[in-house]
């Protein structure tokens, strides 16, 4: 990833052939060569010279001007747009096409190893429109079974990449039990007033998917009791990272 200068895998295409990276038209400064404001050399002053290794995005088809070819481009180091000279009348190559840069089409994770994606608290993601560099590859790779999925944590509102593995994660299904005792709010707000206290092992269906409570900061539910029907609010796990109500039942993947 050029931006930070991490290294990591990604995928040219997915698994159903969509395209996941284009190449992008960058070009590598081979010899100092002045930017200019105009395709006439001789029109307005150089703005500065371009570093031997420096990159640059090629902005439009060359051009000739008395027999120079030469391009309008974007430094990539400070954005700075202008025209150069691709070739000189000795032959000298001044800037040169790479075929080593992609530019993201969409969001992926960038995997640590290929085949292993990382661990959610290491975990890297390159974003659409995002410049890479290839240094190795690319290469066929198969991974039966081997899916990952971007969510977003509810506690935090941190998004990002997971494996969709049962090891990892289940689906969420809006069946609670009680495992302690809580009380049945009328209100999201923690400080709401009290229905009734919720029993151990009392089953809750709910009634819509878990929301963080700003004043707190727990993770709270509206459910409606299957004992009388009884609907409110209800946390799922206090400030002390007790549950209080656990998912019945897991569905698979």
């Amino acid at each position: 990833q050029v931006s930070n200068e991490t290294k990591g895998w990604l995928a040219l295409e997915d698994g159903s052939g969509v395209t996941l990276m284009e190449k992008a038209k960058i070009h590598i400064c081979r010899q100092v060569i002045a930017v200019t404001p105009e395709l006439n050399i001789k029109q307005g002053k150089s703005s500065r010279k371009l570093s031997i290794g420096e990159m640059v995005e090629v902005l439009n088809e060359p051009q000739d001007y008395n027999g120079l070819p030469r391009v309008q481009v974007r430094a990539k180091l400070d954005g700075l747009e202008g025209w150069v000279t691709v070739k000189g009348n000795q032959g000298t190559s001044f800037i040169e096409a790479s075929d080593n840069f992609y530019i993201c089409s969409r969001p992926q994770p960038l995997e640590e190893e290929s085949g292993r994606v990382r661990a959610m608290s290491n975990i890297n993601e390159v974003h659409a429109g995002d410049l890479v560099e290839l240094v190795a590859g690319p290469q066929t790779e198969t991974r039966p079974g081997v899916s990952t999925m971007r969510g977003r944590c509810l506690q935090t509102g941190i998004e990002g990449w997971f494996a969709a593995s049962e090891t990892v994660a289940s689906l969420w299904v809006p069946h609670y039990v009680c495992r302690e005792r809580t009380d049945l709010q009328t209100s999201l707000e923690a400080s709401s007033s009290k229905l009734r206290e919720l029993m151990v092992n009392e089953e809750l269906m709910a009634l819509s998917v878990p929301e963080k409570e700003a004043t707190v900061g727990v993770t709270r539910v509206h459910v409606r009791a299957d004992h009388d029907g009884q609907m409110g609010y209800a946390t799922v796990q206090d400030t002390r990272g007790a549950t209080l109500l656990s998912v019945q039942g897991r569905r698979r993947w």
